[in-house]
């Protein structure tokens, strides 16, 4: 009984903690991104969780930004200054290829 009186504050809680790791807020441009963020163009999955982990533990967004042409289509992701050293770290004990995390174009 006491686990059924519970479980509706536990999946609220589920519920607040999936919503702070999806702070993803989409912009057209560069210029609609506040200062102290950093353009981060990643296209593997496994380093974007990454980001939204860290940005969510610091409560910042991630901006995410798109082509006019194409809103479907990510360009870059823009990730808070504060996450950087964390995520330098843990990018410093995986295996990606460079390609995944330095965009050539």
């Amino acid at each position: 009984m006491h686990r059924k009186a519970l479980e509706p504050i536990r999946q609220a809680s589920n519920r607040e903690h999936e919503k702070a790791l999806t702070q993803t807020i989409r912009v057209m441009s560069s210029e609609s991104v506040p200062p102290g963020y950093r353009r981060f163009p990643v296209k593997s999955p496994a380093i974007y969780a990454k980001v939204q982990v860290l940005s969510s533990k610091r409560g910042v967004p991630v901006f995410l930004e798109t082509d006019d042409d194409q809103p479907d289509r990510r360009t870059a992701y823009w990730v808070h200054e504060e996450i950087l050293p964390d995520l330098a770290r843990w990018l410093r004990i995986r295996i990606f290829p460079i390609s995944d995390i330095v965009d050539r174009a």
